[in-house]
């Protein structure tokens, strides 16, 4: 099983324990693209998970909860083409612009360490 590991605030935990929040955004950043697309030149490919493992803190006990993925999009802002907007750092890396990973939760598979 392929999973993505997020932390996210309890408030926002919570809610997705009490199945009150069914879909996870993040906006993709140079620093966080390769957790979420690969890009060449020609292509730009979701990478694919089967379940999210969320962490409510840092702390070794904090809240947890495994949840499914039952549906993976990029939201992006299209180019004048229509094509999703790339550009070029310094190092000559090809980044995304204005897109975010956009994440439909199914079933709550396991949690740990619930208040």
């Amino acid at each position: 099983m392929e999973i993505l590991t997020l932390l996210i605030k309890n408030a926002s935990f919570d809610k997705i324990i009490a199945g009150e929040k069914k879909e996870e955004k993040r906006t993709i950043t140079p620093s966080t693209q390769k957790k979420y697309v690969k890009i060449t030149p020609n292509e730009v490919t979701l990478i694919m998970y089967d379940a999210i493992l969320f962490k409510a803190g840092h702390e070794e006990d904090a809240p947890e909860a495994l949840v499914k993925i039952d549906k993976t999009e990029l939201e992006y802002e299209a180019d004048e083409d229509g094509y999703i907007k790339l550009y070029e750092d310094d190092n000559n890396n090809l980044l995304i612009e204005d897109a975010e990973m956009v994440y439909t939760l199914g079933e709550i598979i396991s949690s740990k360490n619930l208040k």
